[in-house]
């Protein structure tokens, strides 16, 4: 079993699946898209060399039944599958909850039919079916040492210890993905930095955090950005980027991650979130 929701530009959404109105006949695009693959002949040799390859985007076509009363339904399918404007998918299954974005290409239906079946052809530019739970991991913990029975020994007595980890599985997606990347102050830093160990990309910025600051980094296809927020206002501080600094992606499985700073290291925290990306349903 299966649950297809479509979301319009307006955010208004139609249940597709277990519907008084249509039955969903068919699905096509849900499996992996196909790769070009970019080959060229070498003289004196049998076969080819590979030269490069890519993904390129995904067409889903979904092909309907319109209950009765036909016509008054068949009108409000316009309303969500509206050609050359945006939609959104949902589909989900017993072991996957994922969506998608496109822009519907075609409407194509016979209304001298007794039963009209709708074929609507969507084209989706990022082929990735993408997770609906957004993973976030917190890299710095904070755990308690206080307890009872409490009794004060001579000397300092520390009521927390700040745990750093260092790694997770941050992407159980099926490619590699950006993320969100926040930084935290809790007293002055300078030049928070943070590194995937596991692809060697590290990402670190010229810049003092004060206390109850927090730096967003978001380093996901075409929403690449850096912005710091300090207490009522926020700051584009992409300028900032040192050098050298890579938009830091995370590989399918474990990652290996560290961050430091050039100063105040111990009063920075760090927290991560991504959204998995799937080839196929």
């Amino acid at each position: 079993m299966f649950e297809l929701i479509v979301q319009n530009q307006k955010g208004e959404q139609l249940v597709l699946t277990d519907s008084k109105s249509y039955d969903v006949l068919e699905i096509s695009g849900l499996n992996p898209s196909a790769a070009n693959v970019n080959t060229k002949a070498v003289t004196g040799y049998d076969g080819t060399k590979f030269n490069s390859s890519r993904i390129g985007q995904r067409n889903i076509v979904i092909t309907l039944n319109i209950k009765y009363p036909i016509e008054e339904n068949r009108l409000n399918l316009y309303k969500f599958f509206q050609v050359k404007r945006y939609i959104k998918l949902y589909f989900s299954t017993r072991t996957r909850n994922v969506w998608i974005e496109g822009i519907v290409e075609s409407f194509e239906n016979n209304h001298f039919t007794n039963r009209q079946k709708p074929v609507i052809s969507i084209i989706c530019p990022d082929p990735y079916w993408k997770s609906a739970d957004e993973r976030t991991f917190d890299f710095t913990e904070s755990v308690s040492l206080f307890e009872f029975p409490f009794e004060i020994p001579t000397g300092e007595i520390a009521f927390s210890e700040r745990i750093v980890k260092t790694s997770e599985y941050i992407n159980t997606g099926d490619v590699p993905t950006g993320g969100i990347i926040t930084f935290t102050a809790s007293g002055t830093v300078t030049n928070p930095k943070i590194i995937n160990n596991s692809t060697g990309e590290f990402f670190e910025l010229e810049c003092e955090m004060q206390s109850g600051d927090r730096i967003v980094i978001n380093t996901g296809f075409g929403e690449k950005s850096v912005i710091l927020k300090h207490l009522y206002y926020e700051e584009n501080i992409l300028s900032s980027r040192i050098s050298g600094s890579k938009w830091i992606k995370f590989e399918s499985g474990e990652n290996l991650i560290s961050y430091t700073a050039e100063s105040g290291a111990e009063f920075l925290s760090l927290k991560i979130s991504a959204v998995q990306k799937f080839e196929g349903v």
